[in-house]
């Protein structure tokens, strides 16, 4: 996954340049890691943290595949 591809972590498809598409969005828009992830003024490592718990609460389970 990257932010040049089309491909988002739950198996649907985003925008180039955004890490989830809008339906994972909407599903973590209220999470406290989304709040971390947004805000520009939390140190990098707390933001890449909070990037990842967002990416795994959307990612596709593998015995759905």
């Amino acid at each position: 996954m990257s932010y040049d591809n089309r491909d988002c972590v739950c198996g649907g498809r985003k925008e180039t340049e955004i890490m989830l598409c809008a339906t994972c969005q909407k599903k973590v828009k209220d999470t406290p890691q989304w709040s971390t992830f947004m805000n520009d003024h939390i140190g990098m490592p707390a933001r890449r943290s909070a990037a990842i718990a967002l990416l795994s609460m959307c990612r596709k389970p593998k015995y759905l595949v």
